[in-house]
């Protein structure tokens, strides 16, 4: 069944629409426009259902669907609806799979839903929408999954979910998946996927709520239900990006909430939360890269014994600027994993809780970076804290309290750098703050403060070091064990007001790496050419150190180098040494430096020098350590072989703007034209007061500042950027140029020079207009002339025209005829009129047609609709009596009463008119009584208006 739009062009139920001039019927193949290759909008003004059978737009094509108006489709194979034009919809569409390895809507074109869309797969292996092109979901849009391995949306292209959209999906079956994304998704307004039990009591065991391989941007609500087993909420291995709230729950066994092998950014704004109620599950299990700037919380609340859930697991890389919260209430419950091939850095806030048995806070094997605040609670029975066998490095605060009995703070069989604050808490019975193993080894730093707080106790069987600025309080009411070795670094502390037993304290050579110069000037690429990367060694000890044997090692540079002191390296009280090599074995950004001593222990690491700013200039700046209290690195002028200077100000902040100079090309004015991004950055030590922006320069009005500018208000850290963009808009012709300008409240700015070109608006060509536009002419006897009608063509463009041609076309154009014509052969100025006849001359009867159109070479052309009706020549009443005569005895009635009145007026005698006019009236009367009977209503009428048009010719 194919649409040739010969009917009204435009609604469904019309059948002159259809090939066959009949609509649609259940069972029918439906192809909108088919091979006709005129583009059409087709309306669907009825109600209608396929129970089986499919439904084709074709590109160009367009279905709509009115308010109130329902389209209901059954497939039970192939494709119900195939969509390559668009579809629209205000109503409602509704498509159920039934059969194997169906499709229920296939679009690669555009579908626009204002109204209730749902599709249902109760088929094996179907899909229910496989999108290939746009679909924009305004309203409602529902699918759902009711069998195995069926996908209820298959994207490859774009699927925009805006404010007011609700885009639901349910997976009631075994192997499904809700959502695979391999395209774009966005999201404003809500999507919702169910993981569910299935009609039958079989879960929907292994399924997926949303699969993405391509870029999903969610600004609205995105929540993914399991409480099937074995199902994971999210599966990422493309790119999420959040800046709305997206909800997980798990409430059933060996659930994944979201599983990570892509890219996951949590902007400031976004609110990422998993639950996982059911045993044996998993919150996040990372593989890629999680970035939280916003607020991540997860929880583990399963009451089934051993639930044994984990929180977060990672294998990828974390980093959290945001707040991190992660909250365990079922026993075995781990709250965070970091693998050993895993790093996490947190600039923000981690909070662990534990409140059930045998739990543990966090595990790391990997790498923990933490310059923010992490704190972990345990309240339950024999719960860890902090399991660390990996590598922790503490500058900033990490809290620990023990309130359930035989828990343990903090169990360290790895590496612990602390130069921030680490208190440990206990008030549970038996229970232990920090215990560090035969293997571990725990660190001090200057600046760094461990707190063995009230009722903690701490037992040390590895190596735990005190350096120079650090800090150990064994505070009243505390334990500390020391069954293995605490080295105190002259300049380092060992507050106790508590209980100590074991081992005393041992002294500790004290030597601290004091600068490091990443990038000298000159060229570090080229060896043996005396430009040295170094590090500074410094002994703030009251004795000297021999160092003889030490190694300093590099960890990220282009060359792992380790150096080994020679013999007889001694560094004098106060005094420094300098270790470095011609060659790049320190990374510019990314380097960590460890100092060892002859037994490998390490007695000082430094970096990642990852913060802002980066040493990215060869020039004679150096990171340099303050040993005045504060302990902090910082990026000043070298100083190498000499104390630092950390009393004089650091640089204040600096902006830059880039880039510094941009060409917006032409554009014509008072239109838009190319917009520009820019990005300003604080190369600064300090953070910079509140930005401002402003244009300047001889055109500043002809640069329009646009939406999405994060500058204005902020205020950026040293190293940070933000961005806005401008457009060109010119206000007059020729160069425009101007200027921008980022300033900011303590004084820094900088401009970046714009420059543009504004060109006139060209003149619009001649435009040739006829009025008027439309004309009926009434009705003319056929071949006599009729009315005559003057039209006039004006020339509303902005040129002169070329020489005018006016002629006739349509149906019926010889019954049309042009006279005095002044426009022909003649050209038009701007706003210049001419005119010209038409006259109607019919050449049959009824309705005639035509147009007439006044075109000029390279202009195109303007028409006028012509109307008009041809009548035929009046006829004689005698002769109009006769064929009344004929007409009603066709019609089965007897007009015996008329046969003499066609001779009575040829007679011409008095009074024979009178006579004809009688017998009219009899005729019209018996007519009357037959409606109804022998004649139709419609019959009825006919005939009496044949009879009353004789006697209005006769003057009855």
């Amino acid at each position: 069944m194919i649409w040739d739009g010969g009917g009204d062009g435009v609604n469904w139920s019309d059948a002159d629409n259809w090939d066959g001039n009949i609509a649609p019927a259940d069972g029918d193949v439906i192809v909108i426009d088919g091979d006709v290759g005129v583009d059409s909008v087709v309306h669907l003004d009825t109600n209608f259902t396929l129970t089986y059978g499919s439904i084709t737009i074709n590109s160009g094509d367009e279905l709509v669907i009115d308010p109130t108006y329902e389209l209901i489709l059954s497939n039970s194979g192939g494709t119900g609806i195939t969509n390559s034009g668009t579809i629209s919809n205000s109503g409602t569409i509704t498509v159920v799979n039934s059969g194997i390895a169906t499709i229920g809507i296939t679009n690669s074109g555009t579908i626009s839903n204002s109204g209730e869309l749902s599709v249902e797969n109760t088929g094996e292996i179907s899909t229910g929408i496989v999108n290939e092109g746009t679909l924009t979901n305004f309203d409602t849009l529902t699918v759902a999954n009711s069998e195995i391995s069926n996908y209820a949306i298959l994207n490859i292209g774009t699927i925009t979910n805006e404010n007011s959209g609700t885009l639901s999906v349910e997976n009631s079956s075994l192997s499904s998946t809700g959502i695979l994304n391999e395209g774009t998704i966005t999201n404003f307004g809500t999507i919702t996927v169910l993981n569910s039990n299935g009609a039958l009591g079989f879960n929907s065991v292994g399924s997926e709520g949303i699969n993405n391989h391509g870029t999903i941007t969610n600004s609205g609500e995105l929540s993914v239900e399991n409480t099937g087993e074995g199902s994971t909420g999210i599966t990422n291995s493309g790119t999420l990006t959040n800046s709305g709230t997206i909800t997980v729950v798990n409430s059933d066994f060996s659930n994944v909430g979201i599983l990570n092998i892509g890219t996951i950014t949590n902007e400031n704004s976004g609110t990422l939360s998993v639950e996982n109620s059911g045993p044996f599950t998993i919150g996040i299990g990372n593989a890629g890269t999680l970035t939280n700037s916003g607020t991540i919380t997860v929880l583990n609340s399963s009451d089934a014994l051993g639930a044994s859930s984990i929180g977060i697991t990672n294998i990828g890389t974390i980093t959290n600027s945001g707040t991190l919260t992660v909250s365990n209430s079922s026993d075995n419950a781990l709250g965070i994993r970091n693998h050993d091939i895993g790093t996490i850095t947190n600039s923000g806030t981690i909070t662990v809780s534990n409140s059930d048995f045998n739990s543990l806070g966090i595990t790391n094997i990997g790498t923990l970076a933490n310059s923010g605040d992490i704190t972990v609670s345990n309240s339950g029975v024999s719960s860890f804290g902090i399991f660390n066998i990996g590598t922790i490095t503490n500058s900033g605060t990490i809290t620990v309290s023990n309130s359930g009995s035989n828990s343990r703070g903090i169990l360290n069989d790895g590496t612990l750098a602390n130069s921030g604050d680490i208190t440990v808490s206990n008030s549970g019975v038996s229970s232990f703050g920090v215990f560090n193993s035969s293997n571990g080894s725990m660190n001090i730093m200057g600046g760094g403060a461990y707190n063995n707080n009230l009722g903690s106790a701490t037992t040390n069987e590895g190596t735990i070091n005190i350096y120079f600025g650090g800090t150990y309080n064994n505070n009243e009411g505390s334990t500390t064990t020391n069954l293995g070795n605490i080295f105190r670094c002259s300049g380092g502390v060992f507050n106790n007001f508590g209980t100590f037993n074991g081992n005393p304290l041992s002294e500790l050579p004290c030597v601290i790496i004091n600068e490091v110069e990443l990038n000298p000037p000159g060229n570090d690429n080229i060896s043996d050419d005396g430009v040295m990367e170094q590090v500074e060694l410094y002994n703030p000890s009251s004795e000297p150190v021999d160092v003889s044997g030490w190694t300093v090692s590099s960890t990220h540079g282009t060359e792992h180098e380790t150096i080994v002191m020679p013999s007889d390296t001694i560094i004098p009280v106060g005094g420094f040494l300098l270790v470095g090599l011609d060659s790049q074995w320190l990374d510019n950004d990314d380097e960590t430096v460890i100092l060892k001593n002859t037994l490998d222990v390490q007695v000082n690491s430094v970096g990642s020098f990852a913060t802002p700013p980066l040493d990215e200039e060869n020039d004679s700046r150096s990171w340099q350590l303050c040993v005045d209290g504060s302990y902090a690195w910082l990026f000043r002028e070298s100083t190498l072989g000499q104390a630092n200077d950390c009393l004089s100000e650091p640089p204040p902040a600096q902006l830059d703007v880039t880039p510094s100079d941009q060409d917006f090309g032409s554009a014509q004015i008072n239109t838009d034209g190319d917009s520009h991004q820019f990005t300003v950055t604080n190369t600064g030590q300090t953070t910079s007061g509140t930005i401002s922006l402003a244009n300047g320069g001889t055109n500043p009005g002809d640069y329009l500042l646009q939406l999405g500018d994060t500058c204005t208000g902020a205020t950026l850290a040293s190293g940070l950027t933000c961005n806005f963009t401008l457009m060109f808009h010119p206000l007059g012709v020729g160069s425009r140029p101007a200027t921008v300008t980022a300033s900011e409240a303590s004084g820094s700015s900088d401009s970046a020079n714009l420059t543009g070109e504004g060109t006139e608006v060209p003149p619009t060509p001649a435009q040739l207009d006829v009025t008027p536009s439309d004309q009926d002419f009434g009705s003319a006897q056929i071949n006599t002339d009729g009315d005559s009608h003057q039209f006039t063509v004006t020339n509303t463009g902005q040129s002169t025209s070329p020489a005018i041609a006016v002629s006739l076309g349509g149906s019926d154009p010889g019954d049309f005829s042009v006279t005095n014509d002044n426009c022909s052969s003649q050209t038009l100025a701007v706003g210049a009129s001419c005119t010209f006849d038409v006259t109607f001359t019919p050449t049959a009867t009824g309705p005639r047609s035509a147009t007439v159109t006044a075109s000029a070479t390279g202009v195109g052309s303007a028409s006028a609709s012509l109307a008009g009706n041809g009548t035929a020549p009046p006829t004689s009443p005698a002769d109009a009596l006769r064929v009344l005569i004929i007409k009603a005895e066709g019609m089965g009635i007897d007009a015996n009463m008329l046969n003499q009145a066609p001779g009575l007026l040829e007679d011409d005698k008095p009074n024979n008119d009178a006579s004809v006019c009688g017998k009219l009236g009899a005729f019209i009367n018996h007519v009357e009584v037959q409606a109804g009977k022998k004649l139709t209503h419609q019959e009825t009428e006919e005939l009496i208006v044949d009879a009353q048009e004789i006697e209005d010719t006769l003057g009855c």
